[in-house]
């Protein structure tokens, strides 16, 4: 009997310090958010061309970090979006180095047009994409789901397009 009193006092005993040092911890802060540095291509000030402009962005799993990567593109600022104003981005999915972005149809409906226009809205792209993640080789664009020729008849965009770095538009050739 009186070991059955000692092992339930000893028992209880261990139960109380277990508990209260749960009760008197600091509570566990949550982890900090890392962030990636990016180059996000937009185009320049003069809008002949791209240059890269630096944000940081959540790590993650790369489609999300190619997600929040794009919105950012999308969003523009400051006078030097590529991508026309309403547009959305529908979706990412990476698969064997090719980067599939589905767009919404405003890409095509409210583009301004013209090659240099174009130029600079696909090569932002897939600079943006491709320049940042190494596992990325190629994009793939995509309008609500489906491959279409161009996006204002002068660049093919019906395959997977790969990076080009300086990219200027036929307005400074000359």
């Amino acid at each position: 009997m009186f070991v059955a009193v000692v092992l339930a006092f000893v028992s209880g005993l261990v139960l109380v310090v277990f508990f209260s040092q749960r009760l008197f911890q600091a509570p566990e802060k949550p982890a900090a958010p890392e962030y990636l540095e990016i180059d996000i291509y937009m185009s320049n000030a003069r809008g002949d061309g791209l240059e890269p402009v630096r944000r940081r962005i959540r790590k993650g799993p790369i489609e999300s970090e190619l997600r929040e990567a794009l919105e950012i593109l999308i969003q523009g600022g400051n006078g030097r979006g590529t991508i026309p104003e309403g547009t959305r981005l529908l979706s990412v999915e990476l698969k064997g180095g090719v980067l599939y972005v589905d767009l919404s149809r405003e890409l095509i409906e409210r583009h301004r047009g013209g090659t240099s226009g174009e130029l600079l809205t696909v090569y932002s792209i897939v600079n943006t994409a491709t320049l940042n993640f190494p596992g990325v080789r190629k994009v793939q664009l995509l309008v609500e789901g489906r491959k279409e020729e161009t996006i204002a008849g002068h660049i093919d965009i019906s395959v997977p397009i790969g990076p080009v770095r300086g990219v200027k538009t036929s307005a400074t050739v000359g």
